[in-house]
C-alpha cells in the first residue's frame, strides 16, 4: 500500500482528536496528487464482513500481512 507509514499516523493523529472513542475505523484514499485524505471515520467498523459471504475465519489470511505491518518502522 504506498505511503502505508503515513495513512498510519495520519490514523493515529486523527484518533487524538477525540480520544474518548476508543475504536475507529479509518476510511483513508490517496488522491492522484498522492495527498492523503480522511473520507470518514466509523466507530462501527466491521473487520470480519470479509468471512460473512463463506463463513470461513480469514485470520490465517491476514495475520502474515499484520506481521509484515508491524515489523514496519513506524516514523
Amino acid at each position: 500500500i504506498p505511503q502505508w507509514v503515513k495513512i498510519i499516523n495520519l490514523a493515529k493523529e486523527a484518533a487524538l482528536v477525540c480520544p474518548q472513542i476508543r475504536y475507529i475505523g479509518w476510511d483513508i484514499t490517496i488522491k492522484s496528487n498522492n495527498d492523503l485524505v480522511i473520507i470518514e471515520g466509523n466507530s462501527g467498523a466491521d473487520p470480519d464482513v470479509t468471512q460473512i459471504q463463506d463463513q470461513i475465519g480469514k485470520w490465517p489470511l491476514f495475520k502474515p500481512y499484520l506481521d509484515e505491518i508491524r515489523s514496519l518502522e513506524m516514523k
